[in-house]
């Protein structure tokens, strides 16, 4: 076993990866052309009301740009629209549409299905132990910046 095959932050890169490959493989698999990131933007659209291009760069932690085109593509295929902020006219609220409301319970099924294969084998003990260590860990490096 090579020394790096342990360590912390690349086991936890490589399940993120290996997990987003799957997510989008099972999302490919629906009727709809989306990426995982896409999927995941509607499933935060489904959970929160009041959700704006600033919020998705900071959950997903990735360039504005790629935000923006990610939205754009999504509006572009009626699944979300923006609707100009009262309170801050240089912000969009993003919302889902009919469409990307039935196309979220879709999507959630999705990634109850993708953590399901993820998890096989794996007793439910275990998991849950694995979710709050993870929790922990994400916790204490945002306490500690």
């Amino acid at each position: 076993m090579k020394e790096t095959e342990n360590i912390l932050g690349i086991l936890i890169g490589a399940s993120w990866r290996s997990m987003r490959k799957k997510l989008a493989h099972n999302i490919a698999l629906s009727a709809y052309n989306i990426s995982a990131e896409q999927g995941i933007i509607i499933a935060m659209l489904s959970h929160y009301d009041k959700v704006n291009q600033q919020m998705l760069t900071e959950f997903l932690q990735c360039e504005k740009t790629a935000i923006t085109r990610w939205i754009d593509y999504l509006e572009s295929i009626s699944l979300v629209k923006r609707i100009p902020d009262k309170n801050d006219r240089r912000q969009n609220i993003l919302k889902l549409t009919p469409k990307g409301k039935k196309f979220s319970v879709e999507f959630i099924k999705i990634g109850i299905l993708t953590e399901s294969q993820a998890l096989q084998g794996i007793d439910k003990e275990k998991a849950d132990i694995c979710k709050e260590v993870l929790k922990q860990i994400i916790s204490n490096l945002e306490t500690t910046q």
